[in-house]
Parts: structure tokens; sequence; C-alpha cells
């Protein structure tokens, strides 16, 4: 059941963005959460959410409130442990779903204001787009950063996707996006994939912050089989945790910091 959310919360979040503003048409509502209902773990709650920590040293995950929350205020943070230079690895898992070759998620979120990005990036999204030749293979989805005089964290923001699927698209870079990301407030992510139809060079990757479009690319290639029925997702659809990659430039500050979710939809359709 969709969560009840009431109106004076649905448009929730830093510069007024609404709700699933850029949602195609034609995609159904795979599962939605405002993180009332707890996670409790590995096993599904009645959302049809679990969640997993992978480096339980370098970072935690709980059930907790904020009042400044978008859409209610309960939220899920995640708490990363001072002077990590790595970062941690919490997956929160949507479990049970269909095959689908177009995704759409719409999530909630805010990076606490003494964040510390990371050098290599941030992670938002990790669709497991599979083939019947290698199954599952993961395609990151997040923000890079890299070095900028004219940004006073020293970084661009760029949203990016990194897929190596049978010879597909490696990694693509979109324009600079420096400033749609910010701390210290909540904004509203919405990232969309439509994969390639088998051998050709026409998949889709979209994002917006805060409605403002940072990413648009329809060119792709998610995966290069040809003939090879290929999914966005199957099985589990992980939303992950993950400070880059390797070690940062930018250890994380004294007395930790943290990453919240408010709410989380994710839809998709089995057909183009």
């Amino acid at each position: 059941m969709r969560p009840t959310v009431s109106a004076a919360r649905r448009r929730g979040s830093a510069g007024g963005a609404v709700w699933e503003a850029n949602k195609p048409a034609g995609l159904t509502l795979l599962k939605e959460t405002t993180f009332a209902v707890p996670l409790t773990g590995t096993t599904a709650n009645a959302d049809g959410f679990a969640i997993a920590n992978n480096e339980p040293a370098r970072v935690t995950w709980s059930n907790t409130t904020d009042s400044n929350a978008p859409f209610g205020q309960e939220v899920l943070e995640w708490t990363y442990t001072a002077g990590d230079l790595v970062g941690g690895d919490v997956l929160l898992y949507m479990l049970g779903n269909p095959t689908v070759v177009k995704a759409y998620c719409c999530i909630s979120h805010q990076f606490s204001p003494n964040y510390s990005w990371h050098s290599n990036g941030e992670k938002f999204w990790y669709p497991t787009i599979t083939t019947p030749v290698e199954g599952g293979n993961s395609t990151s989805i997040g923000v890079r950063f890299t070095s900028s005089a004219t940004d006073p964290d020293g970084a661009n923001n760029r949203f990016s996707f990194n897929s190596q699927i049978g010879g597909g698209d490696s990694l693509f870079y979109p324009g600079n996006t420096s400033g749609y990301l910010v701390k210290g407030q909540y904004q509203t992510i919405e990232m969309f994939i439509q994969m390639n139809t088998p051998g050709n060079a026409d998949g889709i990757w979209r994002a917006w912050v805060d409605g403002v479009l940072v990413a648009d690319a329809t060119a792709l290639r998610y995966t290069n089989y040809p003939g090879a029925a290929q999914s966005v997702f199957s099985g589990a659809l992980r939303f992950n945790g993950v400070r880059g990659g390797g070690d940062s430039s930018a250890p994380v500050p004294a007395g930790g910091m943290s990453r919240r979710f408010s709410r989380l939809s994710v839809y998709g359709s089995e057909t183009f």
C-alpha cells in the first residue's frame, strides 16, 4: 500500500521540488517507503525493504527521527566512523521485484552539514543489470567529485553511472552539475534508466535534483550482448551507502557524519 503523505509534506524538498515530478508515464509502482515501518535487518519489512551492513566498523545504520524531514519524522540514517578514509558499505534492499527494462526511483536524501564528500564519489543506487549470458552485474549510479577552485568544498558534483557489462559503455560523466547537491538539507533526487535494445546504443539515463535536470543521455549501451534479454534489475535492487571506492583524500570528520533518507519510491516497466 502506498504510504499516506499529508498535502503539506508532498513538496518537502529544498527548492520546493514536487515529489516524483519527472516520473515517466507508463511505469508501475513497485515499492515505496517513508521509513515509518522500521527496518529490522536482512528480512524484508512490511514495505518490502531489508538492510545489510557489510562494514560495521566503518558505518552503522539506524531507524531514527528528524523533525526537519519532509515526509514524516521517521528516517533511515547511515553514520560513518570518524577519521575513516574509505567509508562504509550499507545496502538497503528492495526485495521480490519483477524483471524490468525501465526503472525510475525518487529519493528524499540529506548529507549532514559536516559531511566530507569522498574524493571518488558518493553512490546512491545500484541497479543489477542482468543478461542470460553472465547473470547479475551491478551498475553504480551516484555522484562523482572532481577538484574545482570555484566550489567551497573543492569539488564539482557530476552525476554519473558506471557500467561494465558485456562491452557496454563503461563510464559516463554528464556535464558539470556543481551546486545541485548541497549539505545540511533534504533534496529530492530522481533517476531513470531505460535499457538499450539488444545490440543498440539507445539506452537512456537521466537524473534530476530538486526538479532540475542534471544528467541526460539517450545513446547508451548498458550491455552489448546482441539478442540478449537485458533487464535493469531482477530480484533485489540495492540502494547503497558506499563512500566512493578506495581511500579518500577527505577523512570523516571528528564526531562522525551521516546520510539520511526520508522517503523512497521505485517504479518499473517490463516493456519498452
